[in-house]
């Protein structure tokens, strides 16, 4: 006995958007590292910018379509992992600050 089970697009369609979801998060990342000094981003670049938190958006509300909550929650943590990360850049920035800062004294000093 054959069973046939109807075709449902439900599980294709999340993976499809959880794979979209990834690919914006990882452009937003890479947004992130990019080292490029705010006087010196073109029009271009600040398009890509909104093009990429266009794409997060547009990608969560999908997920949220096919399971409620779980879009925004990946929001949600890739801003907190965001903000942590870029607390640590900074904690590590004023550290070599103060290195130099220390360094500059002594080399007064002498």
């Amino acid at each position: 006995m054959d069973i046939k089970y109807p075709s449902n697009d439900y599980l294709n369609r999340q993976k499809k958007i959880r794979g979209s979801l990834e690919a914006s998060m990882n452009a937003f990342k890479d947004l992130i590292k990019d080292k490029i000094h705010p006087k010196n981003k073109t029009a271009a670049y600040e398009e890509k910018t909104v093009g990429v938190l266009n794409n997060l958006l547009s990608e969560a509300n999908d997920l949220d379509q096919v399971r409620p909550g779980e879009g925004i929650f990946g929001l949600i943590v890739l801003c907190l992992r965001t903000n942590l990360k870029l607390k640590d850049m900074v904690i590590e920035q004023e550290h070599k600050i103060k290195e130099l800062e220390l360094e500059i004294r002594r080399l007064k000093s002498r």
